[in-house]
């Protein structure tokens, strides 16, 4: 146990629910158009993600390791479902940060691999994040989202603006895991919110197969509300 670190039962329980919940709604609601280890992809990134937020919220180093596997994964379902700014974003930004973060992680360690310390960003940082997120937000619509296809050798993109908005906090939000401050929270509930959308609208639009990651946002808004409230104790 000492290098998962004790769980509450809050903890346990919502881990299993929502396994339980992924593996039920991925075995009776398959996408038919997909072969099936597509669907398994689905489970493990789904799987892997919920079990890796929770130890961000327990502040957990081996959150790191356990995200490698779901970034991986869920960069190839984006590409599959046409959010191109969600699948650039986990195969090139949160997969090379699963490596930055250990290392920065490891050096403020209460014990083995559990109970980071964390602070808060200052009021001149506030306004940095601020002004970056929207002049990222501007520039990725005015530019990146103005070619036709994203990039040639990508499928057309879905709902520009939310996949901008989505990806440009995911960055801060990433940024702000990495030095531990507690305000990533905000910026992930934030992020849930916006990418639920984007998965009911793929749930619409593409069927099935969207489901599971659908209910993997849903454990991830969850988790992050009750990731601000973990962090704010212990700061």
């Amino acid at each position: 146990m000492k290098y998962i670190g004790n769980w509450t039962n809050y903890e346990k329980i919502y881990l299993l629910i929502f396994t339980l919940v992924i593996f039920w709604v991925s075995l009776t609601f398959t996408d038919p158009t997909m072969p099936d280890w597509f669907n398994t992809i689905n489970i493990i990134s789904a799987i892997s993600g919920i079990l890796c937020v929770i130890l961000v919220a327990k502040r957990n180093i081996l959150n790191f390791p356990i995200g490698i596997i779901n970034v991986v994964l869920y960069g190839y379902i984006s590409f599959v479902y046409h959010w191109n700014g969600s699948m650039i974003l986990n195969w090139f930004i949160f997969f090379p940060f699963q490596f930055i973060g250990w290392y920065y992680w490891k050096d403020h360690l209460n014990d083995i691999f559990t109970n980071v310390r964390t602070k808060y960003i200052t009021k001149n940082q506030f306004y940095v994040v601020f002004f970056a997120l929207v002049a990222g937000v501007i520039f990725d619509m005015m530019f990146l989202r103005s070619l036709p296809t994203y990039v040639s050798f990508i499928n057309a993109q879905n709902i520009p603006l939310l996949d901008s908005i989505s990806t440009n906090l995911s960055i801060a939000a990433t940024i702000l895991m990495t030095y531990r401050y507690a305000e990533q929270w905000i910026l992930w509930i934030v992020i849930d919110v916006v990418t639920i959308i984007m998965w009911i609208y793929s749930f619409i639009i593409d069927g099935n197969g969207a489901l599971p990651v659908l209910i993997m946002w849903i454990a991830f808004l969850i988790n992050a509300i009750y990731g601000y409230y973990m962090w704010s104790k212990y700061q």
